[in-house]
This record gives structure tokens, C-alpha cells and sequence, in this order.
């Protein structure tokens, strides 16, 4: 079994660990994406059967679904339809931050479990608490032959993001604002470098899970 970190300090890694998963799995495989948030995730796996389970059945009837294998579920994380071992690959992005830190283990536990052998679980997480987070990470050491963890933001490449895509040439942008903008910059792109070899600004991580396959 390996857990592995690896840190990219950058948002759009978000969408390259996307590609990675898709690699993952063979075309036709079960896709479930647990809080779709209208389909967010649909057009990455368009040679997939995609399952887009949600909450909220308003959010799936206004959403946007394209495509005969985009399959829209109602389902609850406290009551999943699903049976153990269902799906080739699970994703849930940017959704078990805002459950209850009492019920966290057991949504990760639960959406593991309907993994096949063989299988990916792939699931984000947000600020995580340090405590729920390295119990979390031991029980999927024990269901999961591998365990990727990447961080694919932090507090300060997010704000030289932010600072690099403000448009400092707008004509409502304040001109005695503009010098502080561009220090801002600077400051932030120095502070990044010279983090970055000690990796501890990361405030944002994506896991990727990958279950063992059964032998006949």
C-alpha cells in the first residue's frame, strides 16, 4: 500500500487530474458523480455510462444534460441507492466539506465501498480538519491498494491568481490601486517560490483512490 503527496500549487491541476482519471477507466465504465451539481462533470467521460446522483432534484431537472449516457439519480449520502461495489470509478468535488465533520468518515467510507475491485474513488476536499483527515486517509490505507494525494491550490498561489487575472487596465481600476496590484504580484509570486519547497500552504487536496483487483 502507498500514499503519496503530490503538491501542485496551482487550481488548474483540478482539471488535470480529470484527464488522469478518465486514463483510468475504460470506455463504457460506470461513472458516478456524487452531488453532480447539474452534470458539472459530464463532459469529461462522454464514452462512459455517467450516473449524476443528487441531492437536490431541482438542481438536476435545471442542469444541463446531454448525451443518452447521462443517467440523473435523486439520492442522499446519508441513504445511498446503490449497491456495494456498483461503479468503476467514483467522484464527489467539492461536497464533503460542507457535510457535518461528524458524518464525514462514514460519506468517505460509504461512497468507497461502492467501488468495484479494480476500481477508482476520486474525491476533494476543502480545508480539511487535520483530524478527520488523517483518519480518513488511514481507513481508505485499509479498503484501497493505492492513495494519491495531490494539493492542486493554497492560500498563496491562489492569491497570485487572483492578483495575475485582475485587469489592471480597466478604466474603473483606481490608478493609485494599480501599484499596490502590481506589489501584490510580486510579493505573492516571491513568497509562492520560496514556499514552495516546504509545501505547507496547500489548503485544498484532491485523493485518488484505487482498489485492488480480485484474482480468479
Amino acid at each position: 500500500m502507498k500514499l503519496k503527496l503530490n503538491l501542485r500549487p496551482n487550481k488548474i491541476d483540478f482539471y488535470l487530474i480529470f484527464e488522469r482519471l478518465i486514463g483510468l477507466i475504460k470506455p463504457g465504465s460506470k461513472v458516478l458523480d456524487f452531488a453532480s451539481a447539474g452534470y458539472k462533470h459530464a463532459h469529461y467521460f462522454v464514452l462512459h455510462d455517467y450516473y449524476a446522483a443528487d441531492i437536490s432534484f431541482e438542481s438536476l431537472s435545471q442542469g444541463k444534460r446531454k448525451g443518452s449516457n447521462v443517467f440523473p439519480v435523486v439520492a442522499d449520502l446519508r441513504k445511498i441507492p446503490f449497491k456495494a461495489e456498483s461503479f468503476d470509478l467514483i467522484i464527489s468535488s467539492h461536497t464533503l466539506e460542507w457535510l457535518d465533520k461528524s458524518f464525514l468518515l462514514q460519506a468517505i467510507s460509504d461512497l468507497g465501498k461502492l467501488t468495484k475491485p479494480g476500481g477508482v474513488f476520486a474525491f476533494s476536499y476543502l480545508n480539511p480538519p487535520a483530524e478527520v483527515w488523517e483518519k480518513a486517509l488511514a481507513d481508505l490505507k485499509k479498503e484501497f491498494c493505492s492513495v494519491d494525494v495531490f494539493r492542486y491550490r493554497g492560500k498563496l498561489s491562489q492569491l497570485y491568481e487572483d492578483c495575475l487575472f485582475q485587469k489592471v487596465d480597466n478604466v474603473d481600476f483606481p490608478r493609485r490601486h494599480r501599484y499596490l496590484h502590481k506589489l501584490l504580484l510580486l510579493l505573492s509570486f516571491f513568497v509562492w517560490v520560496i514556499d514552495f519547497p516546504f509545501k505547507r500552504l496547500g489548503n485544498a487536496y484532491f485523493v485518488i483512490a484505487r482498489k485492488e483487483r480480485t484474482t480468479i
